[in-house]
């Protein structure tokens, strides 16, 4: 895959992680202010928060691939100018 492809898939998962975020923060405010809801399906006992952090950490580690891998490229492409000016 490309490196721009590759930061284009890890942009798309960060905004979805962060999504699912925002989502359950709404949720667990909202149940929070809902006294009389005694609905035992909520954000806190449904598995949403066990999903969105499996969500943000996956979205992290392709982050810190995608900034590994133009690390990586950059790197090559050093080495490849320092061999050019040896010659």
């Amino acid at each position: 895959m490309a490196l721009k492809d590759e930061w284009k898939e890890t942009g798309k998962g960060l905004g979805d992680a962060f999504k699912g975020l925002a989502k359950n923060v709404g949720r667990s405010v909202k149940t929070g202010l809902d006294i009389d809801n005694d609905d035992e399906s909520n954000v806190f006992s449904d598995g949403s928060w066990r999903e969105t952090g499996k969500g943000l950490g996956k979205a992290f580690k392709g982050l810190a691939k995608s900034i590994v891998d133009s690390a990586e490229e950059g790197i090559d492409k050093l080495d490849g100018d320092d061999k050019k000016e040896e010659k």
